[in-house]
């Protein structure tokens, strides 16, 4: 499990890609025109996303008579992958953004396209740039009514409590918002003019109404945080009963007018935090295997305690 915890933080920070051979096929690849795309992939206890090219890649797909494996700069690295077949955004989970459909009979059908295949196992949801809350609560409804048996999650900002509930009434079982760091000028670079308590509070009210354990916020590694102020920022979530999803900055260029210069982070480091994270959540009580929905559920590009290592 450590090993794997040290391969998903070298695949989260690698920046180029996987190179895979000319004419690369695969039926759960998502390819474009000119041959390159994304696929997601397991080893081990955990999986992974990734962008392929057929001409450059810090990683190399290989295959022999056992299947597929990784290169890393021409030196093993996985000795065996298996490919996950995704039928929207997320394995096992039929993602809906009510921007990208003009009704609401359009969105079930795409669900139930999707839960037919038998393979979902959570609905998360997020809102387009013209719909509102009131058309979210009453597509949970609908949605929870005819599958009332699959959680569904919403992915958004500060809410009011009324609202919070209004959307638990209505079949919503689990909420992320993203407060990115607790460290205030990590925070203020990250949200401009937004105020970190309002988010914070927002945590809190959703914690106790759709349970501990059943609400996440996002927190962002390889901003110039220290040791210290990433245990802080997860330990604030903790606290009061919220799973952390730890992702990494990777344009930390666009945040150094507001930061300063902003060094690499480590894989080591990186893993490091996962470690944190997994002793932390532990000492509070809180395991993200409780989350059936959104980023914990997906583990395509973050790290999850428990889950992957």
């Amino acid at each position: 499990m450590e090993e794997d915890l040290i391969l998903k933080s070298q695949l989260i920070l690698g920046g180029s890609g996987m190179k895979v051979p000319q004419g690369f096929d695969h039926p759960y690849a998502d390819p474009k025109g000119d041959g390159t795309g994304s696929i997601i992939a397991s080893f081990g206890g955990t999986r992974f996303r990734m962008k392929y090219s057929p001409d450059k890649g810090e990683f190399e797909l290989c295959e022999d008579q056992e299947g597929y494996y990784l290169t890393h700069n021409g030196e093993p690295f996985i000795d065996h992958i298996e490919f996950i077949q995704a039928f929207c955004h997320s394995p096992e989970q039929a993602n809906v953004n009510l921007g990208k459909f003009s009704s609401t009979a359009e969105i079930l059908a795409y669900v139930d396209r999707i839960v037919a295949t038998g393979t979902v196992k959570g609905i998360p949801v997020s809102l387009g740039p013209d719909s509102t809350l009131d058309d979210c609560i009453e597509l949970v409804g609908m949605i929870h009514s005819r599958y009332p048996e699959i959680p569904i999650g919403l992915s958004y900002e500060v809410t009011e409590k009324d609202t919070l509930q209004a959307l638990k009434d209505a079949g919503l079982t689990e909420f992320k918002v993203s407060v990115g760091s607790t460290v205030p000028r990590i925070f203020d670079a990250l949200h401009d003019g937004e105020s970190m308590e309002s988010i914070i509070g927002c945590l809190k009210e959703a914690a106790d109404i759709f349970g501990k354990g059943k609400v996440c916020s996002g927190l962002f590694a390889g901003l110039g945080e220290t040791d210290e102020e990433m245990e802080k920022s997860i330990r604030d979530l903790s606290s009061i009963g919220i799973l952390t999803d730890l992702k990494v900055k990777k344009n930390r260029k666009a945040f150094e007018d507001k930061l300063g210069k902003i060094e690499p982070l480590s894989v080591e480091r990186l893993a490091m935090f996962g470690r944190m994270l997994k002793d932390i959540e532990a000492e509070y009580g809180l395991d993200p295997r409780t989350m059936d929905t959104l980023c914990l559920a997906c583990r395509c590009c973050n790290l999850v305690a428990f889950r992957d290592y």
